[in-house]
């Protein structure tokens, strides 16, 4: 029998760094745990409880999460996607994965309410992620639009 590799599940926790959801110096929306979340995070209706989601009130608001690769992964796979209880329909979240490191984008996509994407990508070169959404704003939009969109990044696993 083919021995099976080690699964790691990643928390907020242990995240390296982290910059939570706002602008420029005006960052008040913290990252939060969905397993302490006082709300039910879903995506499409499929509830999660491991990951981490924060509010965007602006348009062009962003925030990331840094992840160390445990050694001898070879895989990260994440589900992306904004709460069922974004109050803003018609806004898309760009969920971006990239190396820090060498600011290479290993993944994105730009997902609206309803929709949400299965990331999995090889880690076995990359010693870190970073995993940052940003609130998109149509050409000529002003920055200063307030919007409520929750992204969630979901079911975080290295192996």
């Amino acid at each position: 029998m083919a021995s099976k590799s080690p699964e790691w599940n990643p928390t907020l926790d242990q995240a390296v760094t982290k910059q939570e959801c706002g602008q420029g110096d005006y960052r008040q929306n913290f990252w939060e745990s969905l397993d302490s979340s006082r709300d039910t995070s879903a995506i499409s209706r499929k509830v999660y409880n491991n990951g981490f989601k924060c509010e965007l009130e602006k348009k062009l608001d962003d925030g990331s999460v840094e992840l160390l690769v445990p050694q001898g992964a070879k895989t990260f796979a994440i589900t992306a996607g904004q709460s069922d209880y974004s109050r803003d329909t018609n806004i898309t979240v760009t969920f971006e994965i990239s190396d820090p490191i060498s600011d290479k984008v290993l993944d994105t996509a730009s997902l609206r309410l309803n929709e949400a994407k299965e990331f999995s990508i090889d880690v076995s070169s990359v010693p870190r992620l970073k995993l940052k959404v940003v609130a998109e704003a149509a050409q000529g939009e002003s920055r200063k639009s307030d919007i409520s969109v929750i992204p969630i990044w979901a079911d975080p696993k290295f192996s």
